[in-house]
């Protein structure tokens, strides 16, 4: 992505994250809830595919398109939903139902979402932070807590138990692939 491209898609993440969170929690429709290996785990980038995959490419497109109109509007759409976000989030529970844009039908819930969220705006924080040369800010130890557990839940979920106890423990035993959660 350009520079332009992730700082559009970090405000898309955001705006969705409005959407999501303001809307009627199931829009009239009966969910399924899955974890968050089930619903984030699918946003995995595919080892053979890589960053030219349909997912990878698509989040491109949409960036892209995101960042034509330059970075004033998409500026003034990140504080928009963050006045927003701060109105809607008071009446959030960790439970309540977010659908999945990866599959249809389900939903995840809230406190999973969230986390997701810490997830994709930590990792692309720390993107755009090294693409104009700043160094990246230490993460709200919070939101930082947030992320590595559910990249550690999703290394689980895909690795399993023993193979992330050995990738933290002892390397000389470990699979190189079993920390790599997306």
């Amino acid at each position: 992505m350009t520079v332009g491209g992730l700082a559009a898609h970090l405000s898309q993440m955001l705006s969705a994250a409005v959407g999501w969170l303001g809307a009627d929690p199931a829009d009239g429709k009966v969910l399924a809830a899955h974890s968050l290996g089930e619903i984030y785990g699918l946003a995995r980038v595919d080892a053979d595919e890589g960053l030219d995959g349909e997912v990878a490419r698509r989040i491109r497109g949409w960036a892209a398109d995101g960042s034509a109109a330059g970075p004033g509007p998409v500026l003034r759409r990140i504080r928009a939903d963050l006045v927003e976000l701060r109105v809607i989030m008071p009446a959030v529970t960790p439970d309540r139902l977010v659908p999945s844009i990866n599959r249809p039908g389900a939903a995840t819930r809230a406190g999973d979402y969230l986390r997701t969220r810490c997830v994709e705006f930590l990792v692309h924080l720390d993107d755009l932070a090294i693409s104009v040369g700043l160094p990246t800010p230490e993460p709200d130890p919070d939101a930082a807590e947030a992320a590595v557990g559910a990249l550690v839940e999703l290394c689980r979920h895909r690795a399993g138990d023993l193979a992330v106890l050995r990738a933290l423990s002892r390397p000389e035993r470990a699979d190189p692939e079993a920390l790599r959660a997306l």
